[in-house]
């Protein structure tokens, strides 16, 4: 199931398109270098008493690069990958990336909600429920007028959305069909 929402509302919360990039490209190369400029920096690297003006710039270089980065994905990937990290296989599937046209949402990272995860916290369910609680705060929240279209597998799932979009919303289903454009993607 795929739910389509207008574009305001994106805009409104900070949703943006990503950047597709190939293994080629210049941009690709220049997020990268950026990226690599700053590996293994940290601010113990200032010495007491440098100019504090350098160590802010550095910081919000850093942290422009970063948020940068979340924004970027391949172009595609041109055959399937296979990974082993901590004994678990990871396998992913070649395609065409750029067909997805996907945009994302970016929470704001502070070091009291750092949202990002690792392999091992994946694997640790407890671990796994902390960093979800924490990113529960940065939900988005739509409305029913937000919601452009759904593309659903069969009529059975349209059904149960329908039902469960009526009792979210309050509403009926024939308001919920007035509204909201549904497509059978099978």
């Amino acid at each position: 199931m795929r739910i389509g929402l207008d574009k305001s509302w994106g805009e409104k919360y900070g949703v943006s398109p990503v950047i597709y990039i190939h293994k080629n490209s210049r941009i690709g190369d220049a997020v990268s270098s950026l990226g690599n400029s700053f590996d293994g920096y940290s601010s113990s690297m200032i010495k007491e008493g440098s100019d504090m003006n350098i160590f802010f710039m550095i910081s919000n270089s850093l942290n422009a690069v970063s948020h940068l980065s979340y924004y970027v994905k391949q172009y595609e990937r041109t055959n399937d990958e296979h990974y082993i990290i901590n004994d678990k296989k990871y396998s992913f599937k070649k395609g065409r990336f750029y067909d997805e046209r996907e945009w994302r949402f970016v929470p704001p990272m502070t070091p009291e909600s750092f949202w990002l995860i690792n392999v091992d916290t994946m694997e640790n369910q407890e671990e796994l429920e902390k960093a979800h609680n924490n990113l529960i705060k940065h939900s988005l929240k739509f409305s029913l007028d937000d919601i452009r279209y759904i593309v659903c597998e069969t009529k059975d799932e349209k059904e149960k959305l329908e039902n469960a979009i009526a009792l979210k919303f309050d509403t009926t289903k024939e308001q919920i069909n007035s509204k909201i454009k549904f497509h059978l993607s099978s």
